[in-house]
């Protein structure tokens, strides 16, 4: 997301470090908001977001199969479209989960998903609008 911005280091801290943007669900927000990636994507990044703060805000859970994290787990979809096939960025997508994966293969596998995306969405040699595939 910075990448797309004025590259302006003292504007860019003002923003990024303790400013607008320092939450994670507001950098996920203006993500979605420039299209940058689809509302599937948008929530996926949400329930990560969630996830990991549950981890880390609540000793009592100590594993992703702890009934805490049930609710969080319906909004990860993208492990779904894991299917390498001929487009270049499916080429580095995991390979497709067995449907009874646990919810821990699941989540490595949306957040795996997602770094594909990003990554290759960094290369783009200029800003475009294109359609996410996420």
């Amino acid at each position: 997301m910075q990448r797309r911005f004025v590259q302006d280091p003292k504007a860019l801290k003002g923003i990024f470090k303790k400013g607008l943007l320092h939450e994670f669900s507001t950098k996920v927000a203006l993500g979605y908001l420039l299209q940058i990636y689809s509302e599937e994507a948008k929530k996926n990044l949400e329930a990560i977001g969630k996830i990991r703060n549950e981890f880390a805000h609540n000793l009592a859970i100590g594993s992703f199969e702890h009934s805490d994290l049930k609710l969080l787990f319906r909004d990860l979809t993208l492990y779904h479209r894991c299917e390498p096939g001929d487009k270049p960025e499916e080429f580095f997508l995991p390979e497709p989960l067995p449907q009874n994966a646990s919810r821990r293969q699941r989540f490595i596998c949306n957040v795996h998903c997602l770094n594909v995306y990003f990554v290759l969405d960094s290369f783009r040699e200029k800003w475009e609008l294109p359609e996410p595939f996420f």
